[in-house]
């Protein structure tokens, strides 16, 4: 497993990438982008709504599972925020609206839930933990 604890800021987010990606072995290559893409997503929402853009702590941790007898690739989130889970309580975004009608923001969790398998989410001792697993290419 390649994890890392790091105060969070949107400063870190080429950091984090960074040392994730030099963890993705030779068959999870292929889904770097989407690596990048949910953990770009879910490291602004951890900043901005559990420590409301103040610097707090956060783990991020990388593992290849099997899931259901399929490989996949595991990303953990943990932070110590007030409790939330995203794929619950997040909002659905109104797709029917013109781009004029919209409002900036709103697509993170949508855009996650579409690239992912499987995601879970518990709070334990004061932290959540966010789960996703992408299917192996």
């Amino acid at each position: 497993m390649r994890s890392m604890v790091f105060t969070t800021s949107l400063d870190k987010l080429e950091e984090v990438r960074t040392f994730l990606s030099e963890g993705l072995t030779e068959e999870y290559v292929g889904l770097k982008p989407s690596v990048d893409l949910i953990l770009e997503e879910l490291l602004v929402n951890v900043v901005n709504h559990a420590y409301k853009g103040l610097p707090g702590p956060m783990e991020v941790s990388l593992l290849p599972v099997s899931f259901d007898g399929c490989p996949h690739l595991a990303i953990k989130i943990v932070d110590w925020g007030p409790p939330f889970d995203p794929f619950a309580e997040a909002p659905e975004p109104d797709l029917t609206l013109s781009l004029e009608e919209k409002s900036i923001g709103g697509l993170g969790i949508h855009l996650v839930r579409n690239l992912i398998a499987h995601s879970s989410y518990v709070r334990d001792r004061g932290a959540n933990a966010v789960e996703v697993w992408l299917k192996r290419p």
